[in-house]
Parts: structure tokens; C-alpha cells; sequence
């Protein structure tokens, strides 16, 4: 099992530090961790699950969630 800080948990993710900062206090889908200290640790796992909690139908909830109603139509008919 891998652990990760903040740094390469978004490496590993590809996104920003500021993104899994913000991630660890959603309060609708909170990225598990653990607070050591003033460390966080991810596991490798809580991190996976995290991402897949925003997949949708194949498409990046953050594209989705950026697009018109007509177009999120279109692309949840695509897949």
C-alpha cells in the first residue's frame, strides 16, 4: 500500500494541491485521510476511491458539471 502527501496525492491525481486540500473537507465526497500531526497521509486507495466517486458515465464530473443541460444530454447519450 502507498501513501501519499497532499503534493503527490495531486501529482498522482493531476490536479492541484488546492484541489485535494479542498477535496479533504467536501463535505458530499470527502477524499479520506489521515491526519498525523500536522501531516496528512492518502492511502493509494482512498485516493482511487475518491476519483471514482467522480466519474461520470465515463466522462470527468468536472466537465459535466461545467456544460449546458442540453449538452450533458448529448454526452450522457454517448456513453
Amino acid at each position: 500500500m502507498r501513501n501519499h502527501t497532499i503534493e503527490s496525492a495531486a501529482k498522482a491525481a493531476c490536479v492541484s494541491t488546492k484541489t485535494i486540500r479542498r477535496a479533504l473537507r467536501d463535505p458530499k465526497r470527502p477524499l479520506r485521510h489521515y491526519r498525523i500531526g500536522s501531516r496528512v497521509v492518502i492511502a493509494e486507495e482512498n485516493l482511487h476511491a475518491w476519483l471514482e466517486l467522480h466519474a461520470v458515465n465515463g466522462v470527468p464530473a468536472a466537465v459535466v458539471d461545467r456544460i449546458s443541460p442540453a449538452a450533458r444530454a448529448v454526452v450522457e447519450g454517448l456513453v
